[in-house]
């Protein structure tokens, strides 16, 4: 067990890896209180061209602040500015399936992502906890092209008591959604204009396929996307 505390702090605008430029979590990690800031998924690749000339190249990886692939618990802790191709924030593997992941109370403000600027979740069980993914007053808090802050793939999502707030993708201005989704007690407010479709118009959540379903509040709907 890894045991992250207050004191920490992750930020540097060189921090980067391509898989979890803040932590790489492969056992069990406990985080609490830390500041995820400035972390880039990526590396620097060399391109040969013509006449000796050399084309560098920004190659995006997974997990901005966290790739997750075990046991974990991020409470009271900040994400900001992170970047990845997928999970700016956290991204979560599908190596982890059947062990518990936990995100409660934490701050996800201005990172970016092409799938899911806040967290992907690639698979397994995550819970949501009282976190807000965005603020009022900036626009956009977290932007992505699918999920401007969560992209779940095929994972088992529940959020609960969560706050989306001027989040922005192309597509799932706030959730883009492929696998279970379950939501309880969320507020979503301002939204700018993330696509032409968006469940039923005051839901900012897109799922891949008319007719699937998510639940909200112990209520489950059918989902057909609607033009704004």
């Amino acid at each position: 067990s890894t045991l992250f505390p207050y004191t920490t702090l992750f930020r540097s605008s060189i921090n980067e890896a391509m898989y979890g430029a803040g932590i790489y979590n492969d056992g069990k990690a406990t985080i609490s209180g830390t500041t995820f800031k400035y972390n880039v998924a990526g590396r620097i690749e060399t391109v040969p061209g013509d006449n000796d000339e050399v084309t560098y190249v920004k190659v995006f990886g997974d997990g901005g602040g966290i790739y997750n692939k075990g046991e974990m618990s991020v409470k009271s802790s900040r994400f900001y500015y992170n970047k990845a191709d997928r999970g700016g924030g956290i991204f979560n593997a599908s190596d982890n399936d059947g062990k518990e992941v936990l995100i409660q109370k934490n701050d996800f403000l201005l990172n970016k992502a092409n799938y899911g600027a806040g967290a992907y979740i690639e698979s397994g069980k995550i819970s949501f906890v009282n976190n807000n993914f965005g603020e009022y007053g900036t626009s956009p808090s977290n932007e992505a092209t699918y999920g401007g802050a969560i992209y779940n793939e095929s994972g088992n999502v529940s959020i609960t008591s969560s706050v989306f707030c001027n989040n922005k993708a192309v597509m799932g201005g706030d959730i883009y959604n492929k696998g279970d989704l379950r939501i309880t007690k969320a507020t979503f407010g301002i939204v700018p204009k993330a696509s032409s479709y968006i469940f039923a118009r005051i839901i900012p959540v897109y799922t891949v396929s008319s007719g699937s379903t998510y639940s909200v509040d112990d209520q489950e709907y059918s989902v057909w996307p609607v033009p704004i």
